[in-house]
């Protein structure tokens, strides 16, 4: 019994580590799943792939923006079609490193106002695949763990997802590993 309780208080804090790591970088992967798929869309049925946090609701939302307005307008003709969306688990928050919270998190993406005025801190993949503005969505985990999902360059909205690590957002393949709180 005496050993495994050793075994026990030796395992489980690498065990709850590990539970957590997983909850970010899931929901980071699946942020990410959410963006190319709205890119994909833009360039299949010639409209804008839209993607957007909503805080209040604590979801992201991924749609096709039949109307070019950046709005999810089911009503119009032809109606906005939404792609997918995914709630945010419990303990993880849309976060940037600072502590900003909600819309305040999302790094840049400032959408042109042309020919319409266009909602800003959200994704806008156009049909040729490009994204209007780059920027980030980030999402923090309670233990101080900061993911953005980066689209960069404009030209292609390439996704991908980056760790804050002291003082820039490092890409996996850039360090051997990140290191977690």
């Amino acid at each position: 019994m005496a050993i495994f309780l050793m075994v026990a208080v030796l395992t489980v804090p690498q065990f709850m580590s590990m539970i957590h790591r997983a909850r970010i970088e899931g929901t980071a992967r699946e942020a990410a799943v959410l963006l190319r798929a709205a890119r994909y869309e833009a360039i299949k049925r010639i409209c804008y792939g839209v993607v957007k946090i909503d805080p209040a609701q604590r979801k992201v939302i991924a749609f096709a923006d039949m109307n070019r307005n950046g709005l999810l307008d089911t009503a119009t003709t032809p109606p906005d079609v939404v792609i997918g969306s995914i709630d945010l688990p419990n303990r993880i928050d849309f976060k940037d490193e600072s502590g900003n919270l909600g819309l305040a998190s999302v790094k840049d993406l400032v959408n042109p106002d042309v020919p319409v005025t266009l909602p800003d801190k959200q994704v806008m993949y156009r049909e040729d695949g490009s994204v209007l503005s780059t920027g980030a969505l980030r999402i923090a985990d309670r233990r101080g763990n900061v993911l953005e999902m980066s689209v960069t360059p404009q030209t292609t909205g390439k996704v991908q997802i980056r760790k804050y690590q002291g003082t820039q957002y490092v890409a996996r393949s850039d360090v051997k590993e990140w290191t977690y709180q």
